[in-house]
């Protein structure tokens, strides 16, 4: 008599993008002591605790997470579209900043970009600039806006970046500002920014513990697995493990 096993494979993946940080060991300014008044998701207080790996396993364990990426923890850019300056110190028009940034490829380096959507455009002129640099969004470009008008900018903005074939994306934080998590309106973005990039330059990423605002872990990577469901095996498998593996090198 053969035995079945009722038990549901873990689903596997890759942590494209993640945040651990030890507020009695080191010193987070926007964590501690100086709130940052404008943060996206609007009050963060649930996150200003020490948050290492052991809380990212428990987080994370109804999954077999292959490996992670871990990102430093700031924040720095400008927050609404009306109030973008062109040519300022650090930015991505700054000519010292574009000779530092010149020096990745000869470290064989690549650029996690973190900014929101307006700020696309002179990501795309960077990423033209230097083609043999590889690039990731981080957030999927963070499509704050979900009026039409600004699901249609956001749209833009991406395609703009997504025709320099280097650049690839990570799909996470679908979180807004004081609202709940809704799969259905995440579900839109998270299609069509794969249909932008192509699958085969996408990859998930959790985002915790800042995302754990909005949503459990469970939820989002269930969710996520979810929408991306009706590509093939092969696809899915790259988009959670793969693609990751790629562009970080992990040789997973």
């Amino acid at each position: 008599m053969t035995q079945v096993n009722s038990e549901k494979k873990k689903l596997q993946f890759i942590d494209a993008h993640h945040h651990f940080w030890d507020l009695e060991k080191n010193y987070y300014p926007w964590l501690k002591d100086h709130e940052e008044p404008n943060f996206f998701l609007g009050n963060y207080d649930a996150i200003k605790r020490n948050y290492l790996y052991k809380d990212y396993l428990q987080d994370s364990k109804d999954f077999e997470v292959l490996a992670t990426v871990h990102c430093e923890a700031e924040w720095n850019t400008t927050l609404r579209p009306d109030l973008l300056t062109n040519n300022l110190p650090g930015g991505m028009q700054d000519k010292r900043w574009l000779e530092g940034y010149a020096r990745l490829e000869k470290h064989g380096l690549s650029w996690d970009l973190r900014v929101p959507y307006w700020h696309l455009y002179e990501a795309a002129e960077v990423a033209r600039q230097f083609p043999n640099t590889p690039i990731v969004l981080n957030h999927t470009g963070f499509p704050w806006d979900r009026s039409a008008e600004g699901i249609s900018a956001w749209s833009k903005a991406m395609e703009a970046l997504a025709k320099h074939h280097h650049v690839h994306l990570k799909v996470s934080e679908f979180g807004l500002k004081d609202q709940a998590w809704d799969y259905a309106s995440n579900k839109e973005i998270v299609l069509r920014a794969i249909k932008i990039f192509g699958i085969e330059r996408c990859m998930f990423a959790s985002n915790f513990p800042v995302a754990g605002l909005r949503v459990d872990f469970a939820t989002l990577l269930n969710s996520v697995a979810n929408m991306v469901s009706e590509f093939t095996a092969k696809q899915q498998h790259d988009f959670f493990v793969g693609n990751a593996s790629r562009f970080y090198r992990l040789g997973i």
